[in-house]
C-alpha cells in the first residue's frame, strides 16, 4: 500500500473563535454607522456640545488638606471629635495651641538691608500694617475689612509679631532691656531672624514676620476668610516696591493650593500646543489636496477626542463632581489615546482602497471596524478598567481624576465613529477594482478577502499571488486569504 497523505487543514471548518465573532459585531456596528452616517455627525455634536455647558457649573476644590488627606481616615474621625468637645474660638478667644483646624493667615516677611527696628524701618512697617488693615473684600454688597475677618482675642484682632512694633517694645530695645530669645515670656525668635545680640541682649534684627490671623468659627466666616485671603494676595502683589523700601515676602493659608492650581492653569497653554501640532501632523501625513484626501478625517478625529474631554468637563460639572488640579493631566492622557485609535483607524480604512468602487461606504466602514475595533476596544477597556480601579482611591484627588478620565476617554472611544462618519460625504479614493487589474499591466498584486468565500476553490495556501492576464483567465475562480503580501505560483 501506498504512502497516505497528511490530511490537509482546512480552516472553513474550523469553529468561530471569539475574537471572529466580535469581529463580526464591530463589521456589523461599522456598517450600521455607514449607513446613517448623518445621524453619527449631527447627535455626537449636539449632544456632547449640550454636555459641554456643564462647564459653566464646575466647582473647584483646592483645600491641600482636604485632597490629599485620606476620606475618613482615623485621623479625620478624630479631629471631629476634638471640634464637638473643643469648640472653635477664634473670634473671640484665639490662641494657635487650640486650633483643630488648619490656620486661616495673610502673612509678610520684611526684609532690611541693615536693622529692621531702625526707625525708618520701623515707619514703614507700620504704614504696610495700616495698609494691609485696610484691604477691601466686597461680598454680597457688603464691604469687608481686616477688622471684620480676623481673628480675635481680648477684644482684639491677633497679629503674630505685631508687639514688636508697639511703643513699649521699641522703647524697651532702644534702652537695650530687650533679652534674647525670650523676652517677657516670649519666645521672639519666632518674629525675629537676623539678629544681632550681646549677652543675650538684642542689638538688631534684619528680618521680621507678622502673621494676621482670620476667624474661621462658621462657615460663614471661613468664606470671609478665603475671600480677605484672595484679597490680600491680590493687594501685596500690586503694591510698589518704592512705596515699601523694604522687602516684603507673603503668603497665605492657602499658597500652596493656588500654586499648584497656577501650575494647572498653565497646562492649558501645553495642551492648547499638544492639540494644535497634532493637527498639524495629522494633516500633514494624510497627504493629497483638499478635496480626495482624508485629511478632514484625521483633523476631525483629533477634534473627537477633544469632543470627548468637553463632554467630560461638562458631564461631572453637572453631576457636582469638583475639578481638582491634576485633573488638568486627563486632556492629555484622553488626546493621546483618542488620536492613537483615530490612525487605527483610518489606517484600517485605507485597507479598503483596493477595493475601489465594488464596495460600497457601509461595507467599507464594516471592513475598518472589523480590522481596527478589537484592538481599540481592547486597549480602550483596560484603560478605563484602569481608571476605575483608581476611583476606589482613598484620596478624593486620585478619585475625581480618575472619574474626570474615564468619561473624557469613553467619551473620546464614543466619538470615534464620528471620524469615519465623515466619509460618507467625502469623494471615493481612485484606487483599482479587482475586476481592472488587466488595465493596470500585466503584474499586479491582488488581494482576495476570505479563502472560504462561496464559488472559490478550496485553498490552503496563506499569500498573494501575483497574477498576469494569462493566469487570470486561466484559473477562473480563485483565493487567497489577505494575511501578507506574499508572491507565489498558482497551478
Amino acid at each position: 500500500m501506498g504512502k497516505r497523505k497528511p490530511a490537509r487543514y482546512n480552516s472553513c471548518h474550523h469553529p468561530q473563535t471569539k475574537q471572529a465573532i466580535t469581529a463580526t459585531l464591530t463589521e456589523s456596528y461599522g456598517q450600521f454607522v455607514g449607513r446613517h452616517e448623518v445621524v453619527f455627525i449631527v447627535l455626537p455634536l449636539l449632544v456632547f456640545g449640550l454636555l459641554g455647558l456643564g462647564i459653566l457649573k464646575m466647582e473647584y476644590e483646592s483645600d491641600v488638606e482636604h485632597l490629599y488627606t485620606p476620606i475618613n481616615s482615623q485621623a479625620a474621625q478624630d479631629r471631629d471629635k476634638m471640634k464637638a468637645s473643643f469648640p472653635d474660638r477664634t473670634g473671640t478667644n484665639y490662641n494657635t495651641y487650640s486650633l483643630n483646624v488648619e490656620d486661616r493667615y495673610g502673612e509678610i516677611i520684611a526684609i532690611s538691608e541693615g536693622n529692621i527696628f531702625s526707625n525708618t524701618s520701623t515707619s514703614d512697617m507700620r504704614n504696610l500694617v495700616d495698609t494691609i488693615k485696610q484691604f477691601e473684600v466686597d461680598f454680597e454688597g457688603r464691604t469687608l475689612h481686616y477688622s471684620d475677618v480676623c481673628a480675635r482675642a481680648s477684644d482684639m484682632c491677633v497679629i503674630s509679631g505685631g508687639f514688636l512694633l508697639q511703643d513699649d517694645f521699641l522703647s524697651s530695645l532702644e534702652q537695650r532691656n530687650v533679652t534674647y530669645p525670650l523676652w517677657n515670656d516670649v519666645d521672639i525668635s519666632f518674629f525675629v531672624s537676623g539678629v544681632n545680640v550681646s549677652g543675650e541682649v538684642l542689638q538688631s534684627a534684619s528680618v521680621m514676620k507678622l502673621t494676621f490671623h482670620l476667624r474661621q468659627d462658621n462657615d460663614t466666616m471661613q468664606e470671609y476668610a478665603l475671600l480677605w485671603e484672595d484679597a490680600f494676595i491680590s493687594n501685596m502683589s500690586s503694591l510698589s516696591a518704592t512705596f515699601f523700601p523694604i522687602g516684603v515676602s507673603f503668603a497665605t493659608s492657602q499658597s500652596l493650593g493656588d500654586e499648584l492650581n497656577e501650575n494647572t492653569n498653565g497646562d492649558v497653554f501645553w495642551f492648547s500646543l499638544s492639540f494644535t501640532l497634532l493637527i498639524t501632523y495629522a494633516s500633514f501625513v494624510s497627504g493629497g489636496d483638499c478635496v480626495s484626501s482624508k485629511s478632514h478625517v484625521t483633523r476631525a478625529g483629533v477634534m473627537a477626542a477633544g469632543l470627548g474631554i468637553l463632554g467630560s468637563f461638562g458631564l461631572m460639572s453637572l453631576c457636582g463632581v469638583k475639578f481638582v488640579n491634576i485633573v488638568g493631566i486627563m486632556p492629555f492622557l484622553v488626546l493621546s489615546v483618542g488620536v492613537d485609535d483615530m490612525f487605527l483607524m483610518v489606517s484600517a480604512w485605507a485597507d479598503t482602497n483596493q477595493y475601489g468602487d465594488d464596495w460600497d461606504i457601509p461595507k467599507r466602514l464594516g471592513h475598518t471596524f472589523r480590522l481596527a475595533g478589537i484592538g481599540m476596544t481592547i486597549t480602550s477597556l483596560t484603560d478605563l478598567v484602569a481608571f476605575l480601579v483608581g476611583y476606589s482611591s482613598v484620596f478624593l484627588s486620585v478619585k475625581n481624576f480618575c472619574l474626570y478620565t474615564v468619561f473624557g476617554m469613553g467619551n473620546a472611544v464614543l466619538l470615534m465613529p464620528v471620524i469615519l462618519s465623515l466619509v460618507g460625504p467625502m469623494p471615493k479614493d481612485d484606487h483599482p477594482s479587482p475586476h481592472n487589474l488587466s488595465e493596470q499591466g500585466d503584474k499586479n498584486i491582488y488581494k482576495v478577502e476570505d479563502e472560504c468565500a462561496p464559488g472559490s476553490a478550496s485553498r490552503s495556501t496563506s499569500s498573494v499571488s501575483t497574477l498576469n492576464r494569462s493566469e487570470l483567465a486561466s484559473t477562473g475562480s480563485f483565493a487567497v486569504s489577505n494575511v501578507g503580501y506574499v508572491s507565489t505560483n498558482v497551478t
